[in-house]
């Protein structure tokens, strides 16, 4: 079993780990704009289409970028929270409307040491 995101590279293997961040299987959907349901359904057989996987790569990449400035609950609240940077939007909602470069900004300013 991978225990670290940065190793994590199977649908199945991220989305175990994400969960170590606070990240639920419903922040998971809202930012792959799926359902919970398609959510276990990628957790049970690991079958996800092409751009469900890609949402799925960029949620991971924004917690690899934030995992060195915040703790793991951190992560989740930051994930959760509206920002500034992204117009007030929450950064799953941001990257659920295909805003993946903006919320990698957001999430490099803030490890920068910007606060958002």
């Amino acid at each position: 079993m991978v225990t670290s995101i940065d190793r994590a590279v199977e649908p199945q293997e991220i989305i175990g780990v994400l969960r170590t961040f606070g990240i639920s299987q419903g922040d998971i959907a809202l930012a792959a704009s799926v359902s919970d349901r398609t959510v276990r359904a990628w957790k049970a057989n690991g079958h996800i289409g092409r751009d469900s996987e890609s949402r799925l790569h960029e949620l991971r990449q924004v917690v690899l970028v934030l995992q060195d400035s915040l703790t793991p609950r951190g992560v989740g609240q930051w994930l959760r929270a509206p920002n500034r940077l992204l117009a007030g939007d929450r950064p799953l909602v941001a990257l659920r409307d295909g805003r993946a470069e903006e919320v990698g900004k957001a999430a490099a300013a803030f490890a920068e040491g910007a606060y958002v």
